[in-house]
C-alpha cells in the first residue's frame, strides 16, 4: 500500500519546507507539495528528500528579470521508496511518476494566467495513468445533469474540461466519503482510473490540524492499497487506526452542523 499526499503551500520558506518534510516522514511514503514558488530552488533539490520539480516557466521578457516566480510543484519521497520509482516526466504544470503497475500524476493550474487550451495541451503528456491529484482551480458540482441547459449555464469552462477529460481518460472523480459535499467545494482535486476506483481512497485532512501555514484549507490524503505489495509493508496501519497527522479539535456547539457530524465520528472511529 501507498500513503501520497498533497498540499498546497502557497509560498515555501526554509520554515515551511522543513515543515513539509516532517509531515512525509511522519505520514507519507510521497508527498506533493505545490505552488513552492521555487524559492531557494537549487538548494532545495539537493535535499535527500526532494526527488525532483517542476521545469520553471520561462518569462520570454516579459517579466522583470529578478520578479518572484509562481508555481511549481516538489515531488518528496523517502528514502526506501526511491527505488520503486521507475521515471518520472515533468513538465511546467505536471510531474508524473512511475511505480510497479502504477502510474500517478500531480498537477497546479494557476487561477487566472492559464488558458483552457494550454490545460488541455499540459494533459496530453501525462497519458494513461491510473491517479491524478492536484489543485486544478475549478471545482465540482455534486450532482450535475449534463443534459439540461440549465444546468450547463452554471458549470465552469475547467470544470466542463476535466469533466470531458475523465469521461475520455477512463477515471472517476473521487470524493472523501465522510465528507461527499465538501469535496465538490474545494479547488483541490483527485481522480482515479475506474479499474483501481476500489482500491483507491481520499481522506481531506484539514490544514488547521497540522503545523503547516497555507491559505488551502485541506490537504489531499491517498491510500492506494497495492494488491501486489510485499510483506514487508504489512505493518504499515490500516487508515481506519491510523491517525490523521496533527491533532483534530472539535467545538461541541459546532456539532449541530450536519457537516461537521460525520467529521467527528470518522476521527472518533480512528
Amino acid at each position: 500500500m501507498y500513503y501520497i499526499g498533497y498540499l498546497n503551500a502557497n509560498s515555501l520558506h526554509d520554515r515551511k519546507f522543513a515543515q513539509a518534510i516532517c509531515l512525509l516522514e511522519q505520514s507519507f511514503d510521497i508527498l506533493f507539495i505545490a505552488e513552492h514558488w521555487y524559492q531557494h530552488h537549487e538548494l532545495r533539490l539537493s535535499h535527500p528528500l526532494v526527488y525532483c520539480s517542476t521545469t520553471r516557466h520561462i518569462n520570454h521578457g516579459k517579466s522583470p528579470p529578478h520578479s518572484r516566480s509562481h508555481g511549481g510543484i516538489y515531488l518528496l519521497v523517502k528514502s526506501h521508496h526511491r527505488p520503486l520509482i521507475q521515471s518520472t516526466i515533468s513538465t511546467t504544470h505536471s510531474i508524473t511518476v512511475w511505480l510497479p503497475v502504477f502510474r500517478f500524476a500531480a498537477v497546479y493550474y494557476p487561477p487566472y494566467s492559464i488558458q483552457e487550451e494550454s490545460i488541455k495541451a499540459s494533459l496530453h503528456p501525462i497519458g494513461p495513468i491510473d491517479l491524478l491529484l492536484g489543485d486544478i482551480n475549478t471545482t465540482f458540482a455534486s450532482a450535475i445533469k449534463l443534459t439540461t441547459n440549465r444546468s450547463n449555464s452554471t458549470i465552469s469552462h475547467p470544470s466542463r474540461l476535466f469533466q470531458s477529460w475523465v469521461v475520455e481518460s477512463n477515471m472517476v472523480h473521487i470524493t472523501d466519503i465522510y465528507q461527499h459535499r465538501l469535496s465538490h467545494k474545494i479547488l483541490d482535486q483527485a481522480f482515479s482510473s475506474i479499474k483501481l476506483q476500489s482500491k483507491i481512497t481520499l481522506s481531506l485532512i484539514p490544514t488547521a490540524s497540522l503545523p503547516f501555514s497555507t491559505d488551502h484549507k485541506y490537504l489531499l490524503h491517498i491510500h492506494y492499497a497495492n494488491p501486489l505489495s510485499d510483506t514487508s509493508r504489512d505493518s504499515i496501519p490500516q487508515p481506519e487506526s491510523r491517525p490523521p497527522p496533527g491533532p483534530i479539535r472539535f467545538h461541541v456547539q459546532r456539532l449541530k452542523n450536519p457537516e461537521t457530524v460525520p467529521q467527528y465520528e470518522k476521527v472518533w472511529t480512528m
